[in-house]
């Protein structure tokens, strides 16, 4: 919502839908007046909106000269064309964006943050200014927009960026950049690539998908734009796997119906050494104690990997309770340090001993 100098307070359910999934009317600078829930605008709605193509050479420059200087001449709110307070506040944003794009103390303040972060995505900042320079203009966009909030956070925004332009992100081929290497590098696309990450997070393919792991990182899983840590998103695994794989009796106590078959994707943690050398091993103990079918364990991070059953729900059950850990773990790894380092090796453990317990034999 928003306020107009006229009228009431505004917001996009209230105006008239004319031109299709466009609303015609109060045109909030750089909305692009979505109609489908997405997070953040696409970069071709807005120019489309206010009657302008996009450049022909995708660069930041194009980018402000070409599309975003224009624009200030085809801004219109509602019966209200000429007011010039509306076109003095966009000409206002538009020249904080040219003077952060230009502010070296504000892209090395930027590049400070990450002095203590190894992971690939501190790296990247670190060694590419220019990187950091058009990370700035995406945070200035974004925030101005309204696509940040508690659960779309700036650093997961960030995290995506990078990784979109090392082409690490599931389904996408194209690479804007080199990984961090320990030299200073020069981002040659960074114009392409801010635009077409614009598009990326702006774009239905992005909002209804399933979930992206970002393993590089070991931070956690996105789930339908919502991040989540690994441990958060198994414990609500475990809780949907509870709530909804029921075992299904027969109805009068004879062996007249078979258990339904359910598949069942779920994630385990175990210690490194187990899932690059002894990840078969897990598979045929997680088949031994739950007795489910078509048993396939695939590594995707460190100390992760992926499971893939196929079983009954009393199966089902069974096998989680050997993929995550019981809520009273024993007193020696109970303690910080047994809950990064322990944890882990107990999984795996308390595995092996089941299957060579003698209810199994």
């Amino acid at each position: 919502k928003w306020e107009c100098e006229q009228c009431q307070k505004q917001s996009w359910s209230s105006q008239p839908r004319l031109r299709g999934r466009y609303f015609e009317g109060n045109v909030k600078f750089t909305s692009a007046a979505h109609t489908t829930g997405l997070p953040f605008p696409r970069v071709s709605d807005f120019a489309d909106v206010m009657g302008l193509a996009l450049p022909a050479q995708r660069t930041i420059h194009d980018l402000l000269v070409n599309l975003i200087l224009p624009s200030v001449d085809h801004v219109y709110v509602n019966h209200m064309r000429d007011v010039r307070s509306t076109v003095r506040n966009v000409m206002d944003y538009l020249s904080s964006l040219i003077d952060l794009y230009t502010n070296e103390e504000r892209i090395t303040d930027f590049q400070r943050r990450f002095d203590n972060d190894h992971s690939i995505i501190g790296r990247s900042f670190k060694e590419n200014e220019e990187l950091a320079q058009t990370a700035l203009l995406l945070l200035e966009w974004a925030s101005h927009v309204g696509g940040l909030s508690r659960r779309f956070r700036e650093e997961v925004l960030l995290a995506l960026f990078v990784l979109f332009g090392l082409g690490d992100l599931p389904g996408l081929k194209r690479k804007y950049m080199q990984k961090p290497s320990g030299e200073m590098r020069i981002h040659a696309k960074k114009g392409e690539h801010l635009l077409d990450f614009i598009e990326f997070v702006s774009s239905r393919e992005f909002r209804v998908r399933s979930s992206l792991s970002f393993s590089e990182i070991g931070g956690g899983i996105l789930t339908r734009g919502e991040w989540r840590a690994f441990s958060e998103a198994s414990l609500t695994s475990f809780l949907s796997l509870v709530t909804h794989h029921r075992l299904d009796l027969p109805m009068n106590g004879g062996s007249g119906r078979m258990t339904e078959l359910r598949e069942y994707h779920r994630v385990i943690q175990l210690p490194n050494h187990v899932i690059t050398n002894k990840l078969e091993n897990v598979g045929d103990a997680l088949r031994k104690v739950s007795r489910c079918k078509d048993v396939k364990l695939r590594k995707f991070a460190p100390q992760l990997a992926s499971v893939s059953v196929l079983g009954t729900s009393g199966q089902l059950r069974i096998l989680s309770s050997y993929i995550y850990i019981p809520p009273a773990p024993p007193r020696e790894i109970a303690t910080m340090k047994g809950a990064i380092e322990g944890m882990t090796s107990y999984t795996y453990d308390r595995l092996m001993a089941a299957v060579y317990s003698p209810s199994l034999e």
